[in-house]
C-alpha cells in the first residue's frame, strides 16, 4: 500500500519531469472503452478532471500526509510551433487536482523506471501501463505521466482554492516528514488530551497525517 514515503515520491518525481511544463492532451480509459471509470472520479466527472488540466501549466506537486495534490495555472500561450511559454497576462488563475493513491495507486513517467511495491509492481514494458486510469501529455508528448491503479482505490478531486483551506487536508495534523522540527512541548501536549492507546493516537490522521 503506497504510504507517506511513496506519495513523496510520486510528488518528486512529477515535479522532476513535469513541472513548468502545459498539459496538451488529456486520455481517460473511456476514451477506449467508452466505460466511465465512476470510483476514481467519484466527486467529479471526467470532463471536470480534463477541463481542470487540458492547456494549463503545471506550477507545482504538493502533499500533506498520503493527500497530494497538482497546481496548474492558466497563464500559457501555445505558439504555432508546439512551444509553451508563461503569458504575460495578470489575471491568470490556478485550479488543483487532488489525489490519494488508496492501496495500489501510483504516478510514472513514460521512459522513466516506474516504482516498485512490495504488494504490486507498475507495469513498464507498455505505454500507458496496465491499470491505467488518466495520462497526461505535456508539450505535445515531450513528457507523459500516467496514474495506476489496479484495485481502483485511489481518488480524484478538483479544487478551485488551495486544498489545504477544505477537507480533508484541511483536517490533517501534522506532516512527520514536512515538519521533523516540531516542538517537543507541542508532541506530548497532543497525548497528554488522548484517552487512547499510543498506537490508535499516531494512526489517528488529525494528529500524524501520513502515519500508518
Amino acid at each position: 500500500m503506497p504510504e507517506l514515503p511513496e506519495v513523496e515520491r510520486a510528488r518528486r518525481l512529477i515535479l522532476a519531469h513535469c513541472k513548468d511544463k502545459t498539459v496538451t492532451k488529456v486520455h481517460v480509459p473511456s476514451d477506449v472503452t467508452g466505460v466511465v471509470d465512476s470510483k476514481l472520479f467519484k466527486d467529479c466527472t471526467e470532463t471536470d478532471f480534463a477541463n481542470a488540466a487540458r492547456s494549463k501549466r503545471l506550477v507545482d506537486a504538493h502533499r500533506k500526509g498520503k493527500h497530494g495534490w497538482l497546481e496548474f495555472s492558466d497563464d500559457v500561450n501555445d505558439d504555432d510551433g508546439g512551444n509553451t511559454h508563461a503569458s504575460s497576462s495578470s489575471s491568470s488563475s490556478s485550479s488543483f487536482v487532488l489525489f490519494h493513491l488508496g492501496m495500489t495507486g501510483s504516478f510514472s513517467v513514460k521512459g522513466v523506471k516506474p516504482p516498485e511495491f512490495v504488494e504490486f509492481t507498475v507495469d513498464g514494458s507498455n505505454w500507458p501501463p496496465k491499470f491505467w486510469k488518466f495520462v497526461l501529455e505535456f508539450n505535445h508528448g515531450e513528457t507523459c505521466l500516467a496514474y495506476t491503479d489496479p484495485r481502483r482505490f485511489g481518488r480524484v478531486q478538483l479544487r478551485t482554492e488551495c486544498p489545504t483551506k477544505s477537507l480533508p487536508v484541511k483536517a490533517l495534523g501534522f506532516d512527520p516528514y514536512l515538519e521533523q522540527d516540531i516542538p517537543k512541548e507541542t508532541f506530548e501536549k497532543m497525548f497528554r488530551k488522548r484517552n487512547a492507546a499510543i498506537k490508535s493516537v499516531l494512526l489517528d490522521q488529525s494528529v500524524a497525517a501520513g502515519v500508518g
